[in-house]
């Protein structure tokens, strides 16, 4: 597993899916914590046209 840096965000690749973790705070300010999002790298489909 690598980690990367990006900001304020850690990138952890664990083969071909990665999870991101951005820090995030509860609305009173007290409460912090991490907010786990899954990063798919995917090429879009690109619509084509049948002539």
């Amino acid at each position: 597993m690598k980690e990367l840096y990006l900001n304020d965000r850690s990138i952890f690749s664990d083969d071909e899916i990665s999870h991101g973790v951005s820090p995030i705070e509860s609305k009173d300010g007290i409460r912090k914590g991490w907010r786990d999002i899954l990063l798919i790298d995917f090429d879009p489909v690109r619509p084509y046209r049948i002539t």
